[in-house]
């Protein structure tokens, strides 16, 4: 009888081959140091996609950019000794190779149905050349990469194994939601209502895990608490009364505390359409700009996507105006409790906005702009994050300098994601709420109840 056990330990410990297609190096452009001892063979019709990908000037031309400036950095290090290399293959770190497939494109192994001309299919049809060539012995398993749904099913259909890119992907089918519920005696919430804390302790079991600057709805028979568990306690939220804002919901109260809070550097925010994660963390960041004065500016990003920003007319500002019309939407509601006298028509609120961009308190700026600054004193709120991937998350992170707050933004769930190498485990924006959970100066919520109106609810439930 064969033993299932050896064979899957047998096949553990051979070296295989990994192919990756263009899904994959636009997802992570440091995919060259993720995948162990194992060799990695990326076809030449990947750089090619890769080459035209650079000239958008989106999201997606600017993981094509990256990703071909790596590959260039690889292949032109010390370590490449000849040009022959860069197809016979480059030792990589981590010790396996990488090389460049320049030939076994046999397209007589695709279907006839198939278009031959796509060049999705053309890598398949590389793959399985490579299979069965290199698999000859079943000792050099060969495996397809990809994010992409079309070549996964005609991977299938061809049988080829194929994998999706797994190493920034969040292991959780849940996504940590920031809330905790406990169900506690009166004597506990009356007790943090006096003394507006109370140890940890008396609200979780010993053995009970809970994350840094999670929100904790506490439940009796007869009375409840929201409070937020920083430092070994749960503290009462009361939602600063200086704020001339009040939360609809339990999650909007805790947004608001870390939003409120300059000891969380990073707070990121989820939550579905009309969940006022946009209008929330806008109303705080203006009340710090133009009433406590605690930041020197607001800066506004929200990744673009398709539309080549180059060959629209205007200046930067004006051809970025169409996706910031969410912000000036809540403009319009927030602006009129920080200025003197009220702001009337949706001109005088745009002439108001103009006169803080022109002042240098407010930038609104398309993404690609981050690399190589240092943002001291601002408040920088991304919206939009689910359509980012982690390596873009850490580029954004990373430009954070001296009191400066970071706010990420977005609705992780799959319907709302228009690239298509993340999804709902692998985009940015859930890697980080993943990554950072245990964190002191991190602060996640999920925001879960629609309070855009009873129509932009019900079309949530319901559609």
């Amino acid at each position: 009888m064969v033993n299932v056990n050896n064979i899957v330990n047998l096949e553990a410990n051979m070296k295989k081959t990994y192919v990756l297609d263009t899904s994959v190096i636009m997802h992570d452009p440091l995919f060259f140091e993720k995948f162990e001892e194992h060799n990695i063979i990326v076809p030449i019709l990947v750089l090619e996609e890769l080459s035209k990908l650079k000239a958008s000037s989106g999201l997606k031309g600017f993981q094509a950019r990256e990703a071909g400036r790596r590959i260039k950095e690889l292949f032109d290090s010390e370590n490449v000794s000849s040009n022959s290399q860069v197809t016979k293959g480059i030792k990589l770190n981590t010790g396996g190779t990488l090389r460049v497939e320049l030939n076994h494109l046999d397209l007589s192994i695709l279907p006839n149905a198939l278009d031959k001309n796509i060049t999705d299919y053309k890598i398949v049809a590389m793959t399985k050349s490579l299979e069965n060539e290199l698999n000859k012995d079943k000792e050099t398993p060969v495996i397809m990469v990809s994010k992409d749904i079309d070549i996964w099913i005609l991977c299938k259909a061809l049988d080829i194994r194929v994998e999706d890119y797994r190493n920034d992907k969040i292991k959780s089918n849940e996504l940590f939601d920031g809330v905790v519920n406990k169900e506690v005696s009166k004597m506990v919430i009356d007790k943090l209502y006096k003394d507006k804390s109370i140890n940890i302790e008396e609200v979780i079991d010993e053995d009970e895990e809970i994350y840094p600057n999670s929100g904790i709805l506490l439940n009796s028979s007869s009375s409840s608490a929201v409070g937020i568990f920083k430092n070994r306690e749960v503290k009462l939220i009361n939602n600063n009364t200086a704020l001339p804002l009040t939360p609809k919901n339990l999650e909007q109260k805790v947004a608001v505390e870390l939003l409120m809070d300059n000891d969380m550097d990073l707070t990121t925010v989820t939550g579905g359409a009309g969940s006022g994660k946009t209008f929330l963390t806008l109303f705080v960041a203006f009340h710090k700009l133009l009433k406590t004065r605690e930041y020197n500016k607001i800066i506004l990003i929200k990744p673009t996507q398709e539309t080549d920003l180059g060959y629209l007319p205007g200046t930067e500002l004006e051809k970025l105006n169409p996706y910031m019309a969410s912000y000036y939407d809540a403009f319009s509601k927030i602006l009129p409790y920080y200025v003197n006298g009220k702001l009337e028509g949706e001109t005088t609120i745009k002439t108001f906005i103009m006169d803080l961009i022109e002042e240098g308190k407010i930038e609104m700026k398309n993404f690609s702009y981050l690399r190589g600054r240092s943002l001291d004193n601002s408040f920088i709120i991304v919206d939009e994050c689910q359509q980012i991937t982690p390596h873009f998350a850490k580029l954004v992170l990373t430009r954070a300098g001296h009191n400066t707050k970071i706010v990420l933004l977005g609705d992780v769930s799959d319907n709302q994601i228009d690239v298509s190498y993340v999804d709902s485990k692998s985009n940015g924006l859930a890697y980080v709420v993943e990554k950072f959970k245990e964190s002191d100066i991190v602060g996640h919520v999920t925001l879960k109840s629609v309070e855009r109106s009873r129509l932009a609810k019900e079309a949530g439930e319901y559609l």
